[in-house]
């Protein structure tokens, strides 16, 4: 196999980490937090053709009061419907979900899925009107932190949200920011996580 050379897609002075991408048959779509331009994290959103030419100036969806980090973005092949979900930098409890259907011109209305825990990362795949969003989760208490991996899914293309599931469970006495990862298959889902303990 061979590989294309590295091209920057965004360059600034401030932080900026944790990039997502999927695709579909014509481009390729990118996510990633920065604190360029801003005090908090935004979400920014960048695509390019598959066949050449460059990037599109990377644009905020997620800013002003939400600092969100750590987003996840999905291609549904079903529809072409781009699915993109964040964490919260700042222990709310929420994951934030927008979605698109003209492949990133324009996007809905954030709608802050409720996880009852601080969202810490989020993870999302969807299969028709099926969208799930994956989060790790902590309970935010200073000396013993507990976290969760979580889910809650939407039938309804991420207009409503139900059914949360807490899968794991753990203690953590020395932690760090573990990640997670979703895919699936129709609606068969995958997740892995990283643990220390």
């Amino acid at each position: 196999a061979t590989w294309s050379t590295a091209e920057p897609i965004f360059t600034s002075s401030a932080e900026t980490y944790h990039p997502a991408i999927t695709l579909d048959k014509n481009n390729l779509y990118v996510v990633f937090p920065s604190r360029s331009g801003s005090t908090a994290y935004r979400v920014f959103f960048t695509t390019k053709p598959i066949s050449g030419g460059s990037w599109s100036a990377p644009t905020p969806l997620l800013g002003g009061s939400y600092n969100a980090v750590r987003p996840d973005i999905f291609l549904d092949p079903t529809n072409n419907r781009l699915h993109l979900v964040a964490s919260s930098f700042d222990d709310a409890k929420y994951a934030y979900y927008l979605s698109s259907d003209d492949s990133g011109a324009s996007w809905t209305s954030v709608r802050n899925v409720d996880f009852y825990y601080n969202t810490r990362y989020a993870g999302v795949y969807a299969y028709g009107d099926h969208v799930y969003i994956a989060s790790r989760l902590t309970n935010g208490l200073p000396l013993i932190p507990t976290f969760y991996l979580s889910m809650m899914r939407s039938l309804d293309g991420g207009a409503t949200w139900q059914d949360r599931l807490s899968f794991v469970e753990h203690m953590a006495l020395s932690s760090g920011e573990y990640g997670l990862s979703l895919s699936g298959y129709e609606d068969t889902l995958y997740m892995l996580n990283e643990h220390n303990q």
